[in-house]
């Protein structure tokens, strides 16, 4: 995993010359969701409906392959449409379990990470397509951590890391739509070091990325910087212009 990580960095690195103007970005951490009463209870509840959103997801995948084929390649473009958007609804409902039950010092700390990564301390470069906004008001886009698992801080391990990037001050939602949803690579049949989870849509206006590394959280935060680095330089002429 080690290796991979390595990989997408050098292809950042061998892009093409970084976006006119760096996008400024708010980095935060997500609020979770309210707990009425029963801490516990809530939990819980949270997982349950986890749980439920998986099954419902997995029967309908059986059903789409049983109807299309296995390969979901070949598949007609609104029934790949009906397949995603069941998948994304368990990925929220399994977001919401994590971020309510996970430390919240946890993902303070990856939100420190993941800023000095920007501005280049330690052994991360700078990254040149965004920069530090103070408020999610001063900035394009605010970006929020919402959880984070896997091995042990001190073992060599996958460890994952989810993220949600949404429009800030600077930018109306719409302007997310500048993102393709297949950008870098679709999160649902994919475990890449920078993989998209959600698509923006009218309805729910953001995006959310997993970013994964088998090293030290500080290492799957400099891949998570670089990802959004290389979306600003991807696409952001497309997204101010949208504005």
């Amino acid at each position: 995993m080690r290796a991979v990580a390595l990989s997408l960095a050098a292809v950042l690195a061998a892009g093409p010359a970084m976006a006119a103007e760096p996008l400024r970005v708010f980095f935060t951490v997500a609020a979770a969701p309210a707990a009425a009463g029963d801490v516990k209870a809530k939990a819980e509840a949270l997982k349950r409906d986890r749980d439920a959103a998986w099954a419902e997801y997995e029967a309908f995948d059986k059903q789409l392959k049983k109807e299309n084929g296995k390969k979901y390649e070949k598949w007609p473009p609104e029934v790949k449409e009906k397949a995603n958007l069941s998948y994304e609804k368990y990925v929220g409902k399994a977001l919401d379990y994590l971020l309510f039950t996970i430390k919240p010092q946890d993902l303070e700390d990856s939100i420190r990470d993941i800023q000095n990564s920007v501005v280049g301390k330690g052994l991360a470069g700078v990254k040149e397509n965004v920069v530090l906004a103070e408020s999610a008001a001063d900035a394009h886009l605010v970006l929020e951590a919402i959880a984070r698992y896997g091995a042990s801080k001190l073992t060599v391990g996958p460890k994952y890391f989810f993220y949600r990037v949404s429009a800030g001050g600077k930018l109306k939602p719409e302007a997310l739509q500048a993102v393709p949803s297949d950008w870098p690579k679709p999160g649902w049949w994919s475990d890449a070091p920078c993989t998209q989870f959600h698509r923006y849509r009218a309805d729910e206006p953001f995006l959310v990325f997993m970013t994964v590394d088998d090293q030290r959280w500080r290492d799957v935060m400099n891949v998570a910087s670089a990802c959004i680095n290389e979306l600003a330089k991807t696409h952001g002429a497309g997204l101010t212009g949208a504005d």
